[in-house]
This record gives structure tokens, C-alpha cells and sequence, in this order.
């Protein structure tokens, strides 16, 4: 469904997936940092950014300052071993675009 799209580009829903923990280096960092930077040229666009969040690092450091465009954060451990651990955010996200809530699902 999410290869097919809708056409539009007005509604962004940002995926942003980091690690629960801070010992990755510049990882979290980097990933935070080019999130920002996304929401931010859309933003300036006109257009509507929502963010779901994997992993504590982007959640913590990302809903501080999107607070009103935030929409949830799934943590699936340390070793996120099968379908199971993941699929709680793919029915989350694939819920959201039957519902027509969004257009765009880039992840970062």
C-alpha cells in the first residue's frame, strides 16, 4: 500500500529510528540531527509533519521540541529478533494511511 502512495505530498508522517541506548557514538546523533533537518524543510514547505519514534534516543530528544506533531514512540529492545517486536509500528503506520492521515512515509 505504501510503494502505491496516494499521489499527494501534503501529509509527512517521519519515522525516526534510533537505539535505547547512548554508547553508538555519533549514531543517535547523526540520525537526530538529519530528522531535525527534514521536519524542518517541510515545515518551511507548508507542509503537515507528524513523527513516530523508534528507539529512547530520537524520542527523547525529538518530542521535547515536536511535542503537538508527535504521534508515538515504540521501543523494541535490544535485539529486536523477529516480525513480532516490529509489528505494533508497522500496524500503527499502516492504519494511519487507510485512514488517509498521511501521504509521505520517509525514515530516517
Amino acid at each position: 500500500l505504501l510503494l502505491a502512495g496516494t499521489g499527494k505530498d501534503q501529509r509527512h508522517l517521519i519515522i525516526v529510528a534510533t537505539s535505547d541506548r547512548g554508547l553508538a557514538g555519533g549514531f543517535n546523533s547523526g540520525i537526530v540531527r538529519a530528522a531535525r533537518e527534514k521536519i524542518a524543510s517541510l515545515l518551511a514547505a507548508g507542509k503537515d509533519v507528524r513523527i513516530i519514534t523508534i528507539g529512547r534516543k530520537g524520542r527523547d530528544q525529538l518530542k521535547r521540541q515536536h511535542a503537538k506533531r508527535y504521534v508515538e514512540s515504540f521501543e523494541v529492545g535490544i535485539k529486536p529478533a523477529n516480525f513480532a517486536l516490529v509489528k505494533p509500528v508497522a500496524e500503527k503506520i499502516l492504519s494511519m494511511y487507510r485512514n488517509g492521515e498521511l501521504d509521505v512515509v520517509p525514515l530516517i
